[in-house]
């Protein structure tokens, strides 16, 4: 029919139009599906909790779904989210929907259409969008907290809530995985005992060298009667131990939640997977290097804050400069370390 070719050649004109327009079109059906469900809900306030990723944000930021329930007990709470990082949120009981967004840019669209009775806006003004050169305005939230200065206002469930117009709060996070998770991860036949890695971060700045992994980990293989499992998106650090075993690629996001929630040790960078450990109470080794000009900041609320001096291996300067021989002393040092591998010793070492 005519209309639908007009429809094809004008979405195929979309790219060359200015981003913020393009947006705004894009959105159009999430904003639609967003009136539907109010609609079907009268009376509620319609609260909307906008956090479309990282995987470490969305966990560090879960409380806040608790925090609002006790704020409107009557609301209905609805998280928008990218689809890459729906399924970390989207069997939470709390949470009365979970609906996908695209970009950042279709965010500031759908607070745009009103369409929110509030909007808990938990992006920090100014930040990064998926545009070069185009930085988020945050128009529902504290704007005096920035891409620039939100790491100086605490952790990141405080920095984000007070950015987004809350009460800061320190809190605790969880993790509700879908039912079926634990099953496929039977599935796996990862081993009673073994230590979890997690080797980079979405910010070069953060990891430590490849090598320096391999010879950390083939120390544990060593000296340990233990499994070493590797989680990530990125390569495998290759090693042939038959009891190092490499899953990069093969699990969704809550397979590797729940991964990490059986391991007896976590050790990594800070990453995704960290917040995963967190939420866990994993006992684990974090490897910190100087981030933001500072060698205190912590993101993380809960577990690894608390225990942040047994858990954050920190050091003053870029962490890829960390020496291996500091970073097996820490290990070998560490009380948690120590009681996860107790009665694993390799006794011919």
């Amino acid at each position: 029919m005519r209309w639908r070719a007009a429809i094809r050649r004008y979405l195929g004109r979309l790219p060359d139009q200015p981003p913020r327009w393009k947006a705004g079109w894009t959105a159009r059906s999430t904003i639609r599906e967003l009136r539907q469900i109010k609609a079907s809900n009268p009376g509620r306030p319609f609260l909307g909790i906008l956090l479309t990723e990282h995987i470490g944000d969305i966990i560090a930021c879960e409380p806040i779904i608790g925090r609002l329930k006790q704020l409107y007990p009557d609301a209905f709470l609805v998280w928008l989210v990218r689809p890459a990082y729906k399924g970390l949120i989207s069997s939470h009981p709390n949470l009365d929907a979970v609906v996908c967004v695209n970009s950042l840019l279709e965010v500031g669209a759908v607070v745009k259409s009103k369409v929110f009775d509030r909007n808990v806006d938990l992006h920090v003004h100014l930040k990064l969008t998926n545009v070069e050169g185009i930085l988020y305005d945050n128009v529902s939230g504290d704007r005096s907290i920035d891409a620039y200065n939100y790491y100086l206002n605490g952790n990141l469930l405080e920095a984000l809530s007070k950015g987004a117009g809350l009460e800061p709060f320190s809190a605790a996070p969880t993790i509700c995985p879908p039912d079926d998770t634990a099953g496929r991860v039977d599935k796996l036949g990862v081993p009673g005992h073994f230590v979890v890695v997690h080797t980079t971060s979405n910010m070069a700045s953060k990891d430590w060298s490849r090598a320096k992994w391999r010879d950390l980990i083939e120390h544990i293989l060593e000296h340990y009667d233990t499994h070493v499992v590797e989680v990530g998106l990125g390569p495998s650090l290759g090693l042939t131990d038959p009891r190092f075993i490499s899953l990069n690629g093969r699990l969704s996001l809550v397979e590797t939640a729940e991964l990490i929630r059986r391991a007896n040790f976590f050790l990594g960078v800070d990453s995704g997977p960290a917040h995963m450990a967190n939420a866990w109470r994993t006992p684990g080794l974090v490897l910190f290097g100087r981030m933001y000009g500072s060698d205190a900041f912590n993101p993380y609320g809960g577990y690894y804050s608390t225990n942040a001096d047994r858990v954050i291996l920190r050091y003053p300067g870029t962490l890829s400069e960390l020496s291996i021989d500091e970073a097996k002393a820490a290990l070998e040092s560490s009380e948690l370390w120590r009681l996860a591998v107790h009665g694993h010793q390799n006794p011919t070492t």
